[in-house]
């Protein structure tokens, strides 16, 4: 068996950066990636972009073409007694290389000045993002179903359902707006015309 802890491993999508991978161990084609996460916010395992990253990277470093990678999340302090045990996600090398592929993608679309990337503004997206009081992705959606003069009267029932499943996001976007506020902090604009990013 093969093993590690805290092991340095290339990012394959950006060239010259690392990830850490907190635990692994390779044994009869088995690669098992194992991230400790110490917030409270449940992490999922599935398809999770960050351990599937990792799970390329020690691939690459290894030299192994495992026949199943399976990923595992770690989180003491969210679920109680259950967060001591790992959670985990199985997958094959084809499913990894899907990923890679996207991922590749995804990294060439952002880092090309002629393209603008889409934003999909979501709750898992958008919890950390730096950027929230500015998205003006939630902005312009926000603008859609909330016209000026809007009534509640006057929405249909699958525009009233619209609306409930993005106020997540919503509220959280006017939460961060209202703290940029706060801290007296300058909101950026999108120029006129609706050009730039």
């Amino acid at each position: 068996m093969q093993w590690g802890i805290e092991t340095k491993v290339p990012v394959f999508y950006a060239e010259g950066l690392q990830g850490t991978v907190d635990i692994w161990f390779y044994e009869n084609g088995l690669l098992s990636v194992l991230d400790f996460k110490s917030g409270r916010n449940p992490v999922s395992p599935e398809r999770n972009p960050q351990l599937l990253t990792y799970a390329a990277g020690l691939i690459e470093k290894l030299g192994v073409l495992p026949t199943e990678i399976r990923i595992g999340i770690m989180q003491p302090f969210s679920g109680g007694f259950r967060g001591h045990e790992p959670k985990w996600w199985h997958c094959g090398p084809h499913d990894l290389e899907a990923f890679k592929y996207e991922a590749t993608m995804l990294a060439r679309m952002a880092a090309d000045p002629f393209v603008r990337a889409p934003l999909i503004p979501s709750p898992e997206a958008c919890k950390y993002c730096a950027a929230k009081p500015y998205c003006p992705a939630i902005e312009e959606k926000i603008r859609e179903e909330l016209t000026p003069g809007s009534s509640v009267d006057l929405l249909t029932q699958e525009q009233r359902f619209a609306i409930m499943a993005r106020a997540e996001v919503f509220r959280d976007f006017l939460d961060a707006v209202e703290e940029t506020i706060k801290e007296g902090k300058t909101v950026w604009r999108r120029p006129a015309g609706g050009g730039g990013r």
